[in-house]
């Protein structure tokens, strides 16, 4: 097999996982949703539940109470859209935000440090074999995960 042949195939996998990435984030999208529904629901239930307990009725009847009710329910979705659009926010910045809101340092491109130099190099050799360009590299420290990539394009990437 010859240098094109593996490079296309490498290509078609990166295509590859482009895709399934976007069908896992729909899922994400959508179990996040369902998720927001059922926080809904239950603080809706829970409310009902306080209120038919104070009242001293059956809690079904206090379902009918539309207002306070309706009141929960647009209370714990605004919480939950100012929460998300605020995430969002910070986020806007694609993978080096990331990378900084989990503690990272930037490795300077010209840095003389060789534990660092050896880094940049195999990120460098990694991103032309996959035609990509050259993200920046983030260098955590402690206790946390060893390795990521992130970012929403190739040009705002990073790996930490």
């Amino acid at each position: 097999m010859s240098f094109l042949g593996i490079h296309a195939a490498m290509i078609e996998s990166y295509a590859d996982h482009q895709l399934r990435a976007k069908r896992q984030s729909r899922v994400l999208i959508l179990m996040f949703i369902g998720g927001v529904v059922a926080t809904v629901g239950s603080f809706w239930l829970i409310v009902a539940g306080a209120i038919a307990v104070q009242q001293k009725a059956e809690w079904t009847d206090t379902l009918k109470l539309w207002q306070p009710l309706g009141g929960v329910t647009g209370v714990v979705s605004l919480v939950v859209l100012i929460g998300s659009l605020r995430t969002l926010y910070r986020l806007r910045h694609g993978g080096p935000a990331i990378a900084e809101m989990l503690g990272g340092v930037e490795i300077s491109r010209d840095t003389r440090q060789a534990d660092e130099r050896k880094l940049l190099n195999v990120v460098e050799e990694m991103a032309i074999s996959s035609g990509l360009p050259m993200p920046r590299v983030y260098i955590l420290e402690g206790d946390v995960i060893n390795a990521f990539a992130a970012g929403y394009r190739p040009e705002d990437a990073v790996v930490g």
